[in-house]
């Protein structure tokens, strides 16, 4: 099946318990867009709307399941993240290129995303949840995202160099 239909199957499923017993098969999907080796830039937009949508749906139901699974949803979209160049915002902004729009428009659907998982009553319940990630990508658009989680008293920078220091 195409991960676009399995993507909106999946993400508009009326019960939940159906989108939870599809999580492995929706976030494969996601993967799938979002690692595109095609680099299709509407694949991988789609693909992080979906991610997105789908979440929102689990997290009106079941926020234990969104936060047990939450390192998997995050590692979804590194590749995203991971393509960024801090540097090039400012080229892209006055770029006719429509795949260099759509690519920035990714990124930052992604950032604010992340963002919405850090902050107000659905932050303060993952925040136990994202002391489990390894780490954050480097890039600068992640700042509100580690404030987010730093306020809250999880600082990932910090808990990179613990388990740094602690594996042999």
């Amino acid at each position: 099946m195409d991960p676009s239909k399995w993507l909106q199957t999946a993400t508009f499923t009326t019960k939940v318990t159906h989108s939870i017993r599809l999580a492995p098969f929706s976030l494969g999907a996601v993967n799938s867009g979002i690692g595109d080796e095609s680099n299709d830039e509407q694949i991988k937009y789609f693909s992080v709307i979906g991610l997105c949508k789908y979440v929102e749906v689990l997290l009106q139901h079941d926020v234990e399941f969104v936060g047990s699974n939450l390192s998997t949803i995050i590692v979804s979209l590194f590749p995203i993240l991971y393509g960024d160049n801090d540097d090039d915002e400012f080229e892209v902004f006055f770029s006719d290129d429509a795949a260099a729009n759509l690519r920035q428009s990714t990124i930052s659907l992604a950032v604010n995303f992340l963002t919405s998982l850090t902050t107000g009553k659905i932050g303060e319940e993952l925040l136990p949840f994202f002391s489990q990630i390894p780490f954050l990508p480097e890039t600068s658009k992640l700042d509100s995202v580690r404030a987010g989680l730093k306020a809250g008293g999880v600082d990932l920078d910090e808990l990179t160099q613990k388990r740094c220091v602690s594996e042999p």
